[in-house]
């Protein structure tokens, strides 16, 4: 639970630093939190006073890395980048866990449903295809058949057309 909206507001100005220089495109907090690890650290607002324990760099120097690549250790304020980088890879973990599951389940289904029932089922899916081969040909049939109506009424439509002309003619 926040105690302050501190930690949101440096979160927003961290995804805007993020975003300095990108491609216009779509960006998740994700890639915010990811891309973050590897920014140097944000200038402190000068009209504010420094944080406890706040390093001043300027922003010319070069982030200090202590033990870079060490949980915790990235640059001035971005603890909770590394907290939540872990909530991330453990979600993303998750997902790959399930995704890899369903295939497996998937391919396991399959193969009972082929050694229980394929006679079965192939039997089912020809009739299912043959029914659908059979609407198609109907369809093409009854088409056909619309398009010869149209072509007959045309040539109708034009012999109408001939006798209202000889009716005008005096």
């Amino acid at each position: 639970r926040a105690t302050s909206r501190d930690l949101f507001a440096r979160g927003a100005l961290r995804a805007a630093h993020f975003l300095l220089g990108k491609a216009p495109g779509r960006y998740s907090m994700r890639d915010v939190i990811l891309g973050s690890l590897y920014l140097p650290p944000m200038a402190h607002p000068p009209h504010l006073p420094p944080r406890p324990h706040q390093e001043h760099h300027s922003p010319s120097e070069p982030c200090r890395w202590e033990g870079s690549g060490t949980r915790g250790k990235g640059p001035e304020g971005t603890e909770f980048l590394d907290l939540e980088l872990s909530k991330v890879l453990l979600s993303e973990a998750d997902g790959l866990v399930r995704e890899a599951a369903r295939e497996l389940m998937k391919e396991a289904i399959r193969a009972r449903l082929k050694e229980r029932l394929g006679e079965h089922l192939e039997a089912i899916a020809h009739l299912a295809a043959d029914e659908f081969l059979e609407a198609i040909a109907t369809n093409l049939a009854i088409e056909h058949l619309i398009d010869e109506h149209r072509q007959r009424r045309g040539a109708m439509e034009a012999r109408l057309r001939e006798i209202r002309a000889r009716m005008k003619r005096p």
